[in-house]
């Protein structure tokens, strides 16, 4: 059967221009656009069928059915007994609890899973090659291969911490399955984005997601930090590159009243490491006037905090040199030369 994102529309102009050539038998000229088959953008596949002798009615049926065939969205099958774990939350399936495969396989294309009676599951992205096999995306038929899809979860994602952050700029924006996004992260640095697509069916959205996200958040950059092994097990090449806007060489973020420098292309991670806001308010109350050692301390978060929350001098140890940089301004910015060391 047809996708339901295939529209069909027939050329006017070369249907008239046929008549007046006095052709009796008109060809039929279909645009087909279907969104279940992404890959940086929409496919538009187009189909001419010419009324010759070489094409008889049922060749162009037989065409036609297997037309079909390949724009129809790929169905996974579970075997019995497999679907419990999805059906409690769980947002992944492995390749061994897959009974059938029906439709075209590609690397992260959009597909419909059924448990082993037949029974709708839910919307998602498989992979052939990879252990994790199926990832979901929703649990209702919705079209995961639209802009409007990715811009709903984004909205959602954001409105989630801004009620729990409602002053903060800086913070995990997208945390892939947790906001349901499997594969996807993106970091929000002040007025920037930086993420990483970390699956096969991610990478193959990724203009959708771009689009999304320049709309969500109108940020005035965005870097993909692919740099990342992970990569490697879905196929996929290492990179870093700007998608969008310029990224500056450093970029200042806030945390817990503190000022601090990320580097964005070169940096840990996605630039910096935004899990440990909380944890950093537990030195409070712990290290006043005492000497604190900071070890692998990297752009000096944890010395920064223990400073500022009284600390008598505090010492960084890094292995690396451009580390130790960085922290040293971290110092400077919050005004802790003289009691902090690297």
């Amino acid at each position: 059967m047809l996708s339901a994102n295939i529209h069909l529309s027939a050329h006017s102009q070369n249907i008239n221009q046929f008549y007046k050539d006095g052709n009796t038998k008109l060809p039929f000229i279909f645009f087909l656009s279907s969104k279940n088959r992404i890959h940086n953008g929409v496919y538009t596949i187009l189909v001419g069928f010419i009324s010759t002798p070489l094409f008889s009615e049922r060749l162009v049926l037989c065409f036609f059915v297997i037309l079909c065939y390949l724009l129809s969205m790929l169905k996974i099958t579970l075997k019995k007994n497999e679907d419990r774990r999805i059906k409690t939350g769980h947002p992944w399936i492995f390749s061994n609890e897959i009974a059938a495969i029906d439709g075209m396989v590609e690397p992260g294309i959009a597909a419909e899973l059924v448990d082993g009676g037949g029974s709708f599951i839910g919307r998602g992205y498989y992979t052939p090659h990879s252990l994790i096999a199926f990832r979901l995306l929703t649990r209702q038929r919705e079209n995961v291969d639209s802009a409007e899809f990715y811009e709903q979860r984004f909205s959602a994602a954001l409105a989630h911490r801004r009620g729990i952050y409602p002053s903060l700029q800086t913070f995990r924006a997208i945390y892939g399955e947790s906001d349901f996004l499997p594969g996807l992260v993106v970091d929000k640095y002040e007025e920037y984005l930086s993420l990483q697509i970390l699956s096969a069916g991610m990478e193959r959205r990724r203009d959708l997601i771009l689009e999304a996200l320049k709309k969500v958040f109108a940020p005035c950059g965005i870097i993909a930090r692919n740099d990342v092994a992970v990569r490697s097990l879905e196929k996929l090449e290492q990179t870093v590159e700007v998608l969008f806007g310029e990224i500056p060489d450093l970029v200042e973020m806030k945390e817990n009243g503190l000022r601090f420098l990320v580097d964005l292309r070169h940096g840990q991670k996605t630039g910096g490491f935004l899990d440990q806001k909380e944890n950093h308010l537990l030195l409070r109350g712990i290290c006043a006037g005492k000497n604190v050692l900071d070890c692998f301390c990297y752009s000096g978060s944890w010395a920064a905090h223990a400073g500022s929350f009284g600390a008598k001098a505090v010492l960084g140890i890094d292995i690396s040199a451009r580390a130790v940089a960085m922290a040293a301004r971290t110092a400077e910015l919050n005004s802790q030369i003289g009691r902090a060391h690297v």
